[in-house]
């Protein structure tokens, strides 16, 4: 925490960055978010937007339902069609160069 409480100059941004000590405690994502703006002296437009909507979130207690900017998604099952497995294709590797022609018998 010590990397987050750093002063910040910027009214704009000492606007969007004071909230709860306690929402950064919890999320490892407005912590990371803090800690970048301290690094680089600035955010893109993306980075304040997804910061206030789950500031916002965490602050209202929200529950973490679909679409929310904090929920993590399922891991999905490969599709079968398409998909190539050794064990399913097993061909001979090919020779590099061009095949030897047959000799005709003479």
């Amino acid at each position: 925490m010590r990397q987050i409480d750093k002063p910040i100059e910027d009214v704009v941004f000492k606007k969007l960055f004071d909230i709860d000590q306690k929402l950064y405690e919890s999320s490892s994502f407005l912590r990371s978010i803090k800690s970048n703006y301290l690094r680089f002296g600035s955010l893109s437009e993306k980075q304040i937007e997804v910061f206030k909507k789950v500031a916002a979130e965490l602050k209202s207690g929200a529950p973490k339902g679909e679409g929310a900017a904090t929920e993590i998604p399922e891991p999905r099952e490969p599709e079968k069609e398409g998909v190539d497995t050794r064990e399913e294709k097993k061909k001979p590797a090919k020779q590099a160069g061009r095949a030897k022609a047959k000799s005709k018998p003479k």
